[in-house]
């Protein structure tokens, strides 16, 4: 028998060298040679053969620091390469589906949007056909496309599939990833929109805040949530869920129709149309009972005064994003909760009224704010997705191995 025992693999130690050192540059922006050695403790000679791998891929540039004050020679600065590579972030709404390409730190180049397809295979077939021609919407030629990440309204199973999916037949029925790598050829990643989102915003804001929640409400309800800097996801990907909230004592019972939750059957856009339509039955001479066949979330949350439906369902809507916060404050303590969702275009009108009924109702409240990325969040999640994966990606087939 054999008592030889194998090696550490120097090409191995290497790898793991450019990644940490690629990872490195990533966080600080900017940072020179020396300091990466003294932040790593490698050796000058090391850190210069692994930035010269990244240089030879064209994944970093170097420059004088122009902003150096001291006397002597210049320090020369290293930094991501934005047109070093490209990802491909899709976000696939109830409505349209967005695709948008990004660059390596994480601004968004082109996007283009298509009505949702009614079915999974129309819908793999548009994925298929826009990451492979990209060339055809974008200036970025598909040898550049370095991974996809792709937001998806419902929840990714540890097996590939996804649940609760509106509107999309059969695609709870199928690995999408694993259909789509088929394909493409490429490392691509699912995500849960509003997790999309909340990564998007965590992004926009840099690290101010480590603790946040975000909710969308728009065709659907639901809820991202970033704890100490790291997306939590609960024990079986369902954390977030928040348009399963149980808004009143009677729906207890789970009376609840299809997979919606109860509170995304009270609030979300379509649910709040179908209230809208039921309450014009008993007030007839209500002005929006007269445009019931042209109504939207727009209308109902802007009629105002002049309209007891549209009041009551305006009173309703603030009250019940205004509970939800206070009772999520009450289990996590953010420090941010973000508001997002088509319908909180026209709700977020409202949001002093609905920071002031959470100050009442929470011992600290956190700070409540309209997104600031608009129908972009989950794309701009994507893309973070698909950086923070990168350093790991640098070895794989697409990206090669070199010197």
């Amino acid at each position: 028998m054999s008592t030889s025992k194998k090696g550490l693999d120097p090409s191995s130690i290497g790898r793991g060298n450019v990644e940490m050192i690629f990872r490195l540059i990533q966080r600080e922006g900017g940072i020179s040679r020396t300091d990466i050695a003294k932040s790593t403790g490698l050796s000058k000679t090391a850190v210069s053969t692994s930035v010269n791998q990244l240089l030879k891929r064209d994944l970093l540039v170097e420059d004088k620091h122009k902003r150096y004050s001291k006397v002597g020679r210049k320090p020369r600065i290293l930094s991501v390469n934005p047109d070093g590579r490209y990802f491909i972030s899709i976000d696939i709404g109830g409505t349209n589906v967005k695709y948008g390409i990004g660059n390596l730190i994480g601004d968004i180049c082109s996007t283009r949007t298509i009505f949702t397809p009614d079915h999974w295979e129309d819908l793999f077939s548009d994925i298929v056909d826009r990451v492979s021609g990209c060339e055809r919407w974008s200036d970025t030629p598909s040898d550049r496309i370095s991974a996809l990440a792709i937001a998806v309204p419902g929840v990714v199973n540890a097996d590939g599939t996804i649940s609760y999916v509106p509107n999309i037949e059969g695609l709870d029925k199928v690995k999408l990833g694993r259909e789509l790598e088929k394909e493409l050829d490429l490392p691509i990643f699912l995500e849960n929109d509003v997790n999309a989102s909340v990564l998007g915003e965590y992004r926009e804001r840099r690290s101010n805040y480590y603790n946040i929640v975000f909710i969308a409400v728009g065709t659907g309800v639901g809820g991202g949530i970033i704890l100490d800097g790291d997306l939590y996801r609960g024990s079986l990907n369902h954390a977030g869920e928040v348009g399963w909230f149980v808004p009143e004592l009677e729906q207890i019972d789970g009376n609840v129709a299809d997979s919606k939750g109860p509170l995304e059957s009270r609030i979300s856009g379509p649910d709040l149309v179908n209230r809208a339509k039921e309450l014009s039955a008993e007030y007839p001479d209500d002005p929006l009972a007269e445009m019931v066949d042209e109504l939207d979330p727009k209308v109902i949350l802007s009629s105002g005064e002049e309209s007891k439906i549209s009041r009551d369902l305006t009173e309703d809507w603030i009250n019940q994003i205004s509970l939800l916060i206070a009772n999520i404050t009450t289990i996590i303590d953010p420090e941010l909760v973000v508001i997002g969702g088509g319908v909180s275009k026209t709700g977020g009108k409202y949001i002093e009224e609905i920071r002031e009924k959470v100050a009442k109702n929470t011992q600290t409240p956190p700070e409540i704010d309209l997104t600031k990325l608009g129908d972009d969040a989950p794309l701009y999640g994507g893309l973070a997705v698909c950086r923070h994966n990168f350093s790991r990606l640098l070895w794989n087939r697409k990206e090669g191995a070199e010197g």
